[in-house]
Parts: C-alpha cells; sequence; structure tokens
C-alpha cells in the first residue's frame, strides 16, 4: 500500500509541475500537507494545542495558501514527458 502511495505521489508532482514552478508546487504541497494532518490530528485523533497563539499558524498556512495564487485549470493538457 505505501509503494502504490508513492507511485500516486510521483505521478501527481509529474502532472502538477508541468504547468507550474518548483517553488509554488513544493510550497502547495507542503502547505495542503500540513492543513490535511492538522485537521486529522484534531478531529480524528482528538489532540488540541497548548495556547491559543498556535491556532493562529494554521491560520497564517490557509493565508499563505491563498497567497500563492494556486491556479484552478491548466493552461495546456499534461502530456507524458519523454525523458
Amino acid at each position: 500500500m505505501g509503494i502504490v502511495g508513492y507511485i500516486g505521489i510521483v505521478i501527481l508532482l509529474i502532472i502538477n509541475l508541468q504547468d507550474s514552478t518548483l517553488l509554488l508546487v513544493n510550497n502547495a504541497w507542503d502547505g495542503t500537507s500540513s492543513l490535511i494532518e492538522s485537521l486529522y490530528a484534531y478531529f480524528i485523533l482528538g489532540e488540541r494545542f497548548d495556547n491559543y497563539l498556535q491556532y493562529f499558524g494554521v491560520v497564517f498556512i490557509i493565508l499563505g495558501l491563498y497567497l500563492l495564487k494556486i491556479p484552478l485549470s491548466k493552461k495546456h493538457p499534461f502530456h507524458i514527458p519523454k525523458e
């Protein structure tokens, strides 16, 4: 299951990097991953922050993802790289 997951990640990164820059894809990936993991920890595992200011950190991650101006549509269709 882990190998299939990593294959899926590689495919997603290849698709996303075709229409964007490494800076945008990496930061969007990190921010989105952090939010998903935080939501899982909060709702499923029942974890909470010790200080209310830590919740502002999560808000700043959301704000950062918004400021990245992640495009919602591709400019050109996907193609399999030659090499």
